[in-house]
């Protein structure tokens, strides 16, 4: 897009995964290194007109300003028949627009129809964020934590932090970063060391997380993932 402008033939992109495993983020670099216009569609933009109707004005306001990336995020909450029937013909319809991108972010990619998702021509890159690996985790970690030159404690908080790489499976990116913002939180607030708040803050989370699963479980109204369903036994 860069290269090519309103040049560029148009382009579909699904961003699909759990929460927190960086979709949102990755449209936001998107919007700081695109050289387009951009435009973001949320919930609050179809407040007034609707889902079909916000849609409508986001598709066209996209081609008369391309080059343009339009971000549609938890588009999975605005899957209508109308909607489906809507932006099959603005991906590849008569009137395609050139020199849009259209990213779609998705936690239920279960929620698309076929027709939609798996059409050549329409979504050119369907992209998995997962949740991270123990590798990831790691990486995360020592990102986030600062670390001290004093050597007994920096020893102290590599074994704190392998600990919380081991307890934090199945956690999504934003867990981890909310692990470590707590630990500092707890460092700060009880005057511990961060090794000591960053296993207290493990524990936190943990709790937390089970206890969220078990409430859904109970009420029927959530279907909680195989990770979470284990947690709860």
């Amino acid at each position: 897009m860069n290269e090519r402008g309103a040049a560029l033939e148009s382009r579909g992109m699904v961003l699909l995964g759990p929460p927190g495993t960086g979709k949102t983020l990755a449209c936001r670099i998107m919007l700081n290194e695109a050289r387009s216009t951009f435009i973001w569609v949320s919930a609050r933009d179809f407040y007034r007109s609707g889902a079909f109707g916000g849609l409508a004005q986001a598709f066209e306001l996209a081609g008369e300003c391309a080059p343009t990336v339009l971000c549609v995020e938890d588009v999975d909450n605005w899957i209508t028949p109308w909607v489906v029937d809507l932006m099959k013909t603005e991906m590849d319809g008569l009137q395609r627009h050139a020199g849009v991108v259209t990213m779609l972010t998705t936690n239920a990619p279960e929620a698309f129809p076929e027709a939609l998702i798996d059409r050549p021509g329409r979504f050119h890159d369907v992209l998995r964020f997962g949740l991270p690996a123990p590798a990831q985790r790691r990486q995360m970690l020592r990102r986030w934590v600062p670390v001290r030159a004093d050597r007994e404690e920096e020893a102290g908080l590599e074994a704190a932090m392998e600990r919380a790489v081991a307890a934090s499976e199945g956690w999504s990116g934003a867990h981890v970063r909310e692990l470590v913002r707590f630990a500092l939180v707890l460092r700060d607030q009880d005057g511990i060391e961060l090794a000591e708040a960053l296993d207290r803050a493990v524990e936190k989370v943990r709790d937390q997380r089970e206890l969220i699963a078990e409430r859904q479980a109970e009420t029927g109204r959530y279907r909680p993932t195989q990770r979470a369903a284990r947690a709860v036994i």
